[in-house]
């Protein structure tokens, strides 16, 4: 995580990141499933425009993938004439559509994102803005072209694309405050928290001074035998 951060000149009191992701679309639900609920409402970029499966692509017929599945979802779209992003559009039907969630990120679309322009549409609904970043990660974290950070709440990105290594995937998520109202109350961001309940489990068990069955383990299973400590099976699910 340590080296994540580093790569693209994070602070991590400010920043977070997740390193667990098998790959880009997996990240990116989990990111979605993470910060709104089921039939929560999710912009991205139409696919025939640049876009991507997991930023909600669908079609007037079916429901292509999980996320168009799962999220009510509407897309934005290039402007045909210049080929880049119609922002003015994108922001009246983000006004009547209100989604939880802006996902800005291509897999097909060779000019650069105006986070700035982005991070404002999403500010006036009240959206995350999450960067899907894994296309051109490598030359954010080269300093080529502009960095999403400044802007984003979440990004997320590959491994294997332009950082050029093993496949896998990376959720960066910010800390601290998010906003301040008119009467100056902080309103924080709570992103990391699902997080520690695991950590706090995995630290109970170490002190419970639980054995293992059988002393030792051949496989990569480990079973707790509790008996001896009043642990019983209908008690476990607290450390699962």
């Amino acid at each position: 995580m340590k080296r994540a951060l580093e790569a693209f000149h994070l602070d991590s009191e400010k920043w977070g990141v997740n390193v667990q992701c098998l790959s880009g679309s997996p990240a990116n639900l989990q990111v979605y499933q993470a910060i709104m609920p089921v039939h929560g409402r999710l912009m991205g970029l139409d696919l025939p425009h640049g876009g991507h499966l997991s930023h909600g692509y669908q079609t007037p017929q079916r429901k292509i993938s999980a996320i168009s599945t799962y999220f009510e979802t509407m897309p934005y779209r290039v402007d045909l004439e210049t080929g880049i992003i119609d922002y003015d559009t994108l922001e009246k039907n983000a006004i009547l559509f209100r989604p939880k969630v802006l996902v800005a990120g291509t897999s097909a679309y060779c000019r650069l994102i105006d986070y700035g322009r982005m991070r404002k549409i999403a500010d006036s609904v009240g959206a995350y803005l999450v960067v899907d970043m894994a296309h051109i990660s490598g030359l954010i974290a080269a300093g080529v072209i502009p960095s999403p950070f400044e802007q984003a709440d979440i990004v997320t990105t590959t491994t294997h694309k332009s950082l050029r290594g093993p496949r896998g995937a990376m959720i960066f998520f910010r800390k601290g405050v998010r906003s301040v109202d008119a009467k100056g109350k902080e309103t924080l961001y709570d992103l990391e928290n699902p997080w520690g309940p695991q950590i706090s489990r995995a630290g109970s068990i170490l002190s419970s001074q639980l054995s293992i069955a059988s002393w030792m383990s051949s496989s990569s299973i480990s079973i707790i035998c509790g008996v001896a400590s009043g642990f019983w099976p209908a008690r476990s699910s607290s450390f699962s």
